[in-house]
């Protein structure tokens, strides 16, 4: 093809936004291929598969985050606040008075537990959330006195998840640093220059 008709893959007069290639093909043919328009060359051997990307900008970004969690406790959607409202509704109340067993107690998933005890906490702190470190502490602390400790084991793992949670995954669910970078480089804010869109 590149031989035959050249001015196939001519950038200025193409209309191939992306090529992708699929092996075997030659290494000295993928060299010939114009740089300007990304090409994604697939090459596959039984259960073994690798991806090459040809690109005029490939941007990567490094980044290792302390974690990729976002529980999203701090502005939950309305469905995931009103399941945990209506799952913890007899979450403080004994068995005996109409409340939860020991076993339902110790299995309510921990993310409900702390939408459930973030609601209490905004109660008692004028709608606000615990964002400090001193903050935080005190919401563990909140939460820890609820585990109940009558119980085999003398605790309950979904408070002990709940607990641990409570430090890395207390925030507001916002774009990470990195993706922030990418989405403000300046080739990602003029397109309109770089990319050319064809109707079907």
């Amino acid at each position: 093809m590149l031989s035959n008709t050249p001015e196939l893959l001519d950038p200025r007069t193409t209309e191939f936004t992306h090529l992708l290639l699929m092996s075997p093909v030659p290494t000295p043919l993928l060299l010939q291929l114009p740089a300007e328009i990304p090409t994604f060359f697939v090459h596959s051997l039984g259960f073994i598969t690798s991806i090459r990307i040809y690109a005029p900008t490939h941007t990567i970004i490094e980044t290792h985050p302390d974690s990729l969690v976002d529980l999203r406790l701090f502005n939950p959607w309305s469905e995931l606040l009103e399941l945990a409202l209506e799952e913890t509704s007899t979450l403080d109340v004994q068995e005996s008075e109409g409340g939860m067993s020991d076993f339902q107690h110790g299995h309510v998933p921990y993310v409900l537990l702390l939408l459930k005890y973030l609601e209490d906490w905004k109660q008692s702190h004028e709608g606000h959330l615990p964002r400090s470190y001193s903050e935080k502490a005190l919401f563990k602390s909140m939460v820890m006195d609820r585990m109940r400790t009558n119980v085999p084991g003398g605790s309950e793992e979904n408070y002990e998840e709940a607990i641990g949670a409570v430090m890395k995954n207390l925030r507001t669910a916002e774009l990470s640093s990195g993706t922030k970078e990418v989405l403000n480089d300046p080739k990602c804010q003029d397109i309109t220059s770089q990319v050319r869109f064809r109707s079907p």
